[in-house]
């Protein structure tokens, strides 16, 4: 039952970092609205403490404890409106048992506010603190071939925080090499010992999810594996191969009485446009102010550091195809290509590098301001003007130019037909640690994915990207 005591253990940390987080959020609330006049009526306040506990089963209710199985966008979607409809219950108590005057509604209002903003927060860093404990995570059993299989065993292994943790990996048809700190166990359904094999997995985790990465395997090979996997794992998770669009927003439907897959791109939808740049707006009149006593900041930083001027302009391809020019602070100097050109004649090897992912690791034309802006992203600042102007976006695909189209293929014609943006899932992914194939594919699930819970969580997810400079370069 080491399952159940992992789960045992991982809800009551979580309901800890919620109710740290509730009561941060009450006290903040409280102190900024006591710094506005003489507001010092502090022990009635107290008297509200305890219904921060009623948050704790709104939670529960949403299936947010543990949780961990949630994609990013729909935990975040979750934890919002359960908070909401906590702080609207906390109003409704305060309305019917005539208390409201009592109380002051900016209170209960900057309580919801930083309530919003500090549960995720709080989970966020408990994640990192909890994944260094044995009993953190899900356990998940592999199954499939080579280097695929090794990726993701890797990739769990390297973050933990994910709430996913290897405890197996069957490797088909392979030699049962070491993957990320795992002996994997050479399987095959053709084995008379396969199914005890799993069977004794399972039996050492129970509940525990097994992953079947069915790329490479033909349809005969899936449904055996699947027959296996399903007749000892009570939740399996599939990744089918590459013949299913799986960049498509994929649901199950029912058509003439037959089970069929309902495929659609979201940002296709006129509607759900508008819905983005509605979002955009909303978020542009909170920002865009505060941000112009950084942007003198890094102008007079550029300016001191190398001559010419601090911003610089660029011409990219926008929404239809059209070309827009997009505005960056500059971080290289003023005679960068012909620095490139000089470069690349001297180094051959490194050419390939430059016409393969458009960028060098060691750039050369990047001045020591320039280095600094582009780890933390703070190049990209002047965009903002273009959210503004509307020929980009806060998240989208990364605006490309006209040598990158044949890159993009045949998802050229999909990247034209919604604005760039200045973040998205390459952003948070990686950035330039990922191959320009996976930035082209993550794009393409973007646009099909798109909902205004996936543009917050990539946003609150730029920052801690940013700042911890990532594959930036």
């Amino acid at each position: 039952m080491r399952l159940m005591r992992n789960i045992k253990s991982t809800i009551p940390a979580i309901i800890l970092s919620d109710v740290c987080a509730l009561l941060l959020a009450f006290g903040l609330a409280y102190v900024f609205r006591s710094g506005l006049d003489d507001f010092r009526i502090w022990r009635s306040y107290l008297h509200l403490v305890p219904i921060i506990a009623l948050f704790v089963p709104l939670y529960a209710a949403l299936g947010l404890y543990p949780g961990l199985l949630l994609t990013g966008p729909e935990h975040l979607k979750r934890l919002s409106i359960a908070t909401s409809i906590g702080v609207l219950f906390l109003s409704g108590v305060l309305f019917a048992g005539r208390l409201s005057l009592d109380y002051s509604r900016m209170v209960v209002f900057l309580f919801w506010l930083l309530a919003l903003f500090l549960v995720p927060l709080c989970r966020f860093l408990s994640r990192k603190i909890y994944a260094r404990c044995h009993w953190w995570g899900y356990p998940v059993v592999l199954i499939g071939r080579g280097s695929l299989t090794a990726l993701l065993a890797r990739h769990l292994r390297s973050l933990p925080e994910l709430g996913y943790r290897a405890v197996a990996v069957f490797d088909l048809d392979g030699e049962g090499q070491n993957m990320a700190g795992l002996e994997s166990v050479r399987l095959s359904e053709q084995n008379a010992e396969a199914g005890g094999q799993l069977k004794s997995i399972s039996d050492q985790h129970p509940g525990a999810m097994a992953v079947l990465i069915m790329e490479g395997l033909d349809r005969e090979r899936q449904e055996k594996i699947f027959q296996l996997a399903n007749r000892h794992f009570r939740r399996l998770l599939l990744m089918p191969d590459k013949s299913l669009p799986l960049r498509l927003s994929v649901r199950l439907s029912m058509f003439c009485s037959r089970m069929s897959l309902s495929l659609r791109q979201n940002l296709l939808d006129p509607y759900r446009r508008q819905w983005k740049r509605t979002l955009d707006l909303m978020i542009m009149a909170f920002i865009l102010l505060p941000c112009i006593p950084l942007f003198l900041l890094i102008a007079l930083a550029i300016k001191l550091d190398s001559s010419g001027p601090a911003f610089y302009r660029q011409d990219r391809i926008g929404l239809g195809g059209r070309g827009i020019k997009i505005w960056k602070f500059r971080t290289m100097y003023a005679e960068a290509e012909r620095m490139l050109d000089n470069y690349l004649a001297e180094n051959p090897r490194l050419r390939e590098e430059w016409e393969r992912e458009q960028k060098l690791k060691n750039d050369p034309r990047i001045t020591r301001v320039g280095k600094l802006l582009r780890k933390a992203s703070l190049d990209e600042l002047p965009q903002l003007f273009n959210v503004l102007n509307g020929t980009m976006s806060l998240v989208g695909p990364r605006p490309i130019v006209k040598g990158e189209i044949k890159k993009y293929g045949r998802a050229f014609a999909l990247y034209i037909q919604v604005r760039p943006g200045i973040s998205g899932l390459w952003q948070i992914s990686g950035r330039s640690n990922v191959s320009y194939a996976t930035r082209v594919a993550l794009d393409e699930t973007y646009i099909a994915n798109w909902s205004v819970w996936l543009d917050i969580y990539i946003m609150v997810r730029t920052i801690p990207a940013a700042l911890t400079t990532n594959g930036a370069y």
